[in-house]
């Protein structure tokens, strides 16, 4: 697959120099054109604050292969089952069902980014700052609201709500436009 068919970013953007810098800040780098696509540093900060493996290996080609939009609602979707299975199961099994729910929650978040890229070409870096910036600010509003109706309701409703939160995400992604730039399949 020749990636630059795949890229969401137009042409003129990616053929210039492009400069950046990991999360912490540790790696910086320059690079001069095509800049084709980069899913993530390499450095221990950074890879502590995301899934590096899962993200490089299966969720970034997958997202290449079917699209960004499409990628996001059916991660969401496959989520779903993982998160039921953990509140219905107990021992070891409970935490590995609680492992995949993360790891196929937490491999939306990059394709996100490339998402709002899309939306934003020529402005990407502030399509990625929002992104990050909502994710931040609802995953705080999130958790107050959840530690509210745990203190209400009980654990388990929190729990439960936190597991089915995926298909009312999945709803929303599924109402997202098509990026007028071009996306992968």
């Amino acid at each position: 697959m020749n990636t630059t068919d795949t890229w969401v970013i137009p042409k003129e953007v990616y053929s210039s120099r492009v400069t950046g810098a990991c999360l912490c800040g540790a790696v910086r780098w320059s690079y001069d054109a095509p800049f084709t696509t980069m899913l993530h540093c390499h450095c221990s900060v950074c890879r502590k604050h995301h899934g590096t493996l899962f993200v490089t290996v299966v969720a970034g080609p997958l997202a290449d292969r079917w699209g960004a939009r499409a990628f996001m609602q059916w991660v969401l979707l496959a989520a779903l089952p993982f998160g039921v299975l953990f509140l219905l199961t107990r021992g070891p099994l409970a935490f590995v069902m609680l492992g995949i729910f993360g790891a196929l929650l937490t491999s939306s978040f990059t394709v996100s980014v490339v998402l709002g890229q899309a939306y934003l070409p020529r402005n990407a870096g502030t399509a990625s700052g929002l992104i990050v910036g909502f994710a931040i600010g609802a995953g705080g509003l999130g958790v107050t609201a959840l530690g509210w109706v745990a203190d209400r309701y009980g654990l388990p409703m929190a729990l439960w709500i936190s597991a089915l939160t995926p298909l009312l995400a999945f709803a929303a992604a599924r109402l997202l436009p098509a990026p007028r730039v071009h996306e992968a399949r």
